[in-house]
């Protein structure tokens, strides 16, 4: 398991391409907590990963304040958009990124310093990086942590 951290600078100031052919941007979240899901296809961990965040999804899916952003780094956008209509990696309500044809060297993986998947990230409301790698709910004391972690944020807002 890789340690957490938490930290409180500046999310990276992204442009990326969602699943539906728009541009999106941090400014689109303004004011929400993020929870930022890096994958690619292939990635057992992830479609691990993915499974066992239904329930935390499934926690927030009345609050218009949380927003689970999947970011794909497939460096093939047909290879991408096939793995979003599968659904091994994404759910039906997530926010569906693709960091475009630079994949895992786009500059927001590289930022992040990401090199392992998945990686979670979440940002606040004020567009603050709280935690990288936050607690990801493989067993119920996890999956409490996170829930509980999104909870205080989401008060704060």
């Amino acid at each position: 398991m890789r340690k957490s951290k938490s930290t409180k600078s500046m999310a990276y100031q992204f442009k990326l391409q969602s699943d539906e052919g728009k541009l999106l941007t941090n400014v689109d979240f303004k004011g929400k907590v993020v929870l930022l899901d890096f994958w690619f296809t292939g990635c057992a961990g992830c479609a691990s990963l993915h499974k066992v965040m239904k329930p935390v999804k499934e926690h927030f899916k009345n609050n218009n304040n949380m927003v689970f952003a999947s970011i794909c780094v497939d460096d093939d956008e047909n290879m991408w958009k096939n793995s979003v209509k599968e659904g091994k990696y994404t759910d039906e309500q997530d926010v569906k990124l693709w960091v475009g044809p630079a994949g895992s060297r786009h500059p927001m993986v590289q930022n992040y310093g990401i090199s392992t998947y998945p990686t979670l990230i979440i940002i606040d409301g004020n567009d603050q990086v709280v935690a990288v790698n936050p607690p990801t709910p493989f067993n119920l004391q996890d999956k409490n942590a996170l829930i509980n972690m999104l909870e205080e944020l989401l008060q704060k807002e």
